[in-house]
């Protein structure tokens, strides 16, 4: 990549201004106000430059010869350029000076292009395939498909309110080129890379293509509600490897702070940079093919819910330092997720650790082969609201008796199920229904309290003072919203050949960690299966009879799951924790032949475990379990062949099984019910089918079946 520049570094100080006020009224202007210069009779590659003081244009395979000049002193109401309909690619020389009137260039009907002067320039889009150059009193145009600045030049690309352009947009090579797209109000803003220095932008329904571009800045006048990040087209097309499996590009992305508050920058080697406005609702990041790194840099705050989908390939993503996400929710979906900082999905104002929550949690999901939270970094979700200075009520409203309709300013509480003390709300009736709004949360409410209120005209009440006597009531609830947090490792291996091994192991292991929510699940899944999708077709012809066949089948099975927390790691939830490993391993093999062999093994393994010095507590229950499913199942058959003997089967299944649940001896663990589980289920078969030499025949009849199986199942509850 080229050499970097701060984005607005040379830009002009009254660009926002003049982008606010030309947005409003070009598009209503006649733009085709010039003197006529030139009109194209065919398709053209033109030049047009200033020399011996006339404004001259040239076809570029003729650079001597002049089809078309004026005196400047004579140009007085500007030059107008047509295509007439033909595809023209008009280039600006560097020579061309302002002419009173300006120049216009109007595409028409065919396809043309623009290409600017070698001088560092700034080119404006402000609606469809029409805008000016440096500036509308030097050079505008309309219907024109295509831009492309100078080689070597740092222009910068404006595109304002409804700007677009139904081709290309080339920066040129070289250089220091940017595109700058601000100033307008959008929902969505999509950036789909496709090659180092060329992609696409999508400003609601607007596409733009562009090229030879550096760093792209999308900054709008608003929030948009949604945001996409999609490096899937970097990937070479119909490039598979050995196993069909698409071959991408290797990308290295970084998600960090933009350059001020509102905006966040995208950034690699292998695409360009872009900055853009922060959603509102959802920021999506796609990696694509290829075995993808994202880095998720410190200091990023979103109020918008974070997904991150490696899509195929051996993915990573690095959280380091402090991510928030105000009541949002995070999803990362990648073979190797670590967090290594803080990450936080509360909605407070403070310390994610220990500031009141104003609002609900938004939950955490991380899916992946392999999950780390690292020591020291901390994952909250938690939602603190019991002495709280700010919430809402509205979804746990009762009104009682007939409230007159309209609004009841500075209610106190009457009375409480907890000990709280001294809320106030303001009250609107409408049709019965009840609209509150929190003057004073007051002190020392906790989540489900209920809090009610009474009418101050209720009649019975006022001459009794007793909350019991009132007819007219209204009851509130306090209720929090806490995120739920779910840490998932899984691996699945799957093969039909009949010769094969297969091994899954994921692990989920937390070691220092501090993870806070609502429910904390720990979840590791290995699964392996391996079922030929027939007979096995392997075949050795024996070099001295020729009609001697040999089926051999070999299929292993291998799946280990381990989630395991230890050291000085702290976990608490609202409701449950939940430490659970699953292993599920099947093998299943036949074989038909006259030498028919058969091998089959199972292997699965579940570890579950809380380790010494390890603090997990659970409002209501803790559960560690381990789940094994183990099955190894060998189908053997003779259709004979084999001289004297007839046929020989040989066959072997396997089972091995390992699940353990454990809590160590120096865990804390504080919970109203703990259970500590392990389940195990074998399933072991094994079929053989010989076929005995008929003493009449070369291949005679006969036969013997042997069927041999073993299950089991185990469990332990503590």
């Amino acid at each position: 990549m080229r050499g970097r520049r701060r984005i607005g570094q040379r830009r002009d100080a009254d660009l926002r201004h003049r982008c606010a006020v030309l947005s409003q009224d070009l598009e209503q202007r006649l733009l085709l106000s010039a003197d006529p210069f030139f009109q194209a009779g065919r398709d053209s590659e033109l030049i047009l430059r200033a020399s011996d003081n006339a404004l001259q244009l040239f076809e570029a395979a003729h650079p001597d010869t002049p089809i078309a000049a004026r005196p400047l002193s004579a140009i007085t109401n500007g030059a107008r350029i047509d295509a007439a309909g033909y595809a023209v690619r008009l280039t600006i020389d560097s020579s061309v000076p302002v002419l009173p009137g300006g120049i216009e260039f109007d595409g028409g009907s065919g396809t043309s292009t623009l290409a600017g002067p070698s001088l560092d320039t700034q080119w404006t889009v402000d609606g469809l395939n029409r805008g000016y150059l440096r500036s509308p009193g030097f050079l505008r145009f309309q219907n024109v498909e295509n831009l492309q600045g100078a080689a070597d030049n740092d222009d910068v690309f404006q595109i304002l309110g409804n700007g677009a352009l139904s081709g290309l947009l080339h920066g040129g090579d070289r250089g220091f080129d940017t595109l700058v797209a601000e100033g307008m109000s959008v929902e969505h803003i999509g950036f789909t890379a496709s090659s180092p220095d060329a992609g696409t932008i999508t400003l609601d329904t607007t596409v733009i293509h562009y090229a030879g571009l550096e760093p792209i800045d999308i900054r709008t006048s608003n929030s948009p509600d949604s945001v996409e990040l999609d490096l899937g087209q970097l990937d070479p097309p119909d490039l598979f490897d050995e196993f069909g499996l698409p071959i991408g590009s290797n990308d290295s992305p970084t998600l960090t702070p933009g350059s001020d508050s509102g905006s966040l920058t995208f950034a690699g080697s292998t695409f360009e940079d872009v900055t853009f406005s922060k959603p509102s609702k959802d920021l999506r990041i796609l990696l694509g093919n290829g075995n993808d790194q994202l880095t998720i840099a410190s200091g990023i705050s979103l109020n918008a819910d974070l997904i991150v989908d490696g899509q195929s390939g051996q993915d990573s993503v690095v959280v380091n330092g402090t991510l928030t996400l105000n009541g949002a929710d995070l999803i990362v979906q990648a073979e190797g997720i670590t967090i290594a900082g803080q990450v936080s999905t509360r909605t407070m104002t403070g310390s994610p650790a220990t500031a009141i929550s104003t609002g609900p949690s938004g939950n955490i999901f991380l899916h992946g082969e392999d999950v780390e939270v690292s020591p020291g970094a901390a994952l909250y979700a938690q939602d603190n609201r019991a002495g709280i200075t700010s919430f809402s009520l509205q979804s746990a409203v009762q009104v009682q008796g007939d409230w007159e309709s309209k609004t009841y300013s500075g209610l106190k509480a009457a009375a409480t199920s907890g000990v709280g003390s001294e809320m106030v709300l303001d009250v609107t009736i409408a049709n019965g229904t009840a609209t509150v709004n929190v003057v004073s949360a007051g002190v020392g409410y906790a989540a489900g309290d209920t809090i009610t209120f009474v009418d101050p005209g209720d009649e019975e009440y006022s001459k009794s003072g007793k909350i019991e006597d009132a007819t007219k009531t209204i009851t509130v609830t306090v209720s929090k919203s806490a995120g739920n947090i779910w840490l998932y490792a899984s691996q699945t291996g799957g093969s039909s050949f009949d010769v094969d091994v297969r091994h899954a192991e994921p692990t989920l292991l937390i070691d220092g960690a501090t993870i806070h929510g609502d429910n904390v699940t720990l979840l590791a899944s290995a699964a392996t299966q391996n079922k030929p999708k027939s007979t096995v077709q392997q075949e050795l012809e024996d070099f001295l009879l020729e009609d001697l066949k040999i089926r051999a089948g070999l299929i292993v099975s291998e799946s280990k799951a381990e989630v395991g927390v230890t050291g000085n790691t702290h976990i608490t939830a609202d409701e449950n924790v939940t430490i659970q490993a699953n292993a599920s391993s099947q093998s299943d093999n036949s074989a038909t032949g006259a030498l028919a062999v058969g091998v089959v093994v199972a292997k699965a393994q579940a570890d579950a475990w809380i380790g010494s010095g390890a603090s997990v507590t659970a409002g209501q229950t803790l559960t560690v379990q381990s789940n094994v499913d183990n099955a190894s199942k060998s189908k053997l058959e003779s259709d004979g062949g084999l001289p004297t003997v007839g046929s020989v089967v040989l066959g072997a299944a396997v089972i091995e099984t390992n699940a353990t649940s454990r809590i160590e001896n120096g865990a804390t663990i504080t919970a109203h019910d703990v259970h500590v589980r392990t389940n195990v289920k074998n399933n072991l078969s094994i079929e053989a089918a010989p076929k005995e030499k008929d003493e009449n025949e070369n291949s005679g009849t006969g036969g013997d079946t042997g069927t041999g199986g073993d299950a089991g199942t185990g469990g332990d509850t503590g």
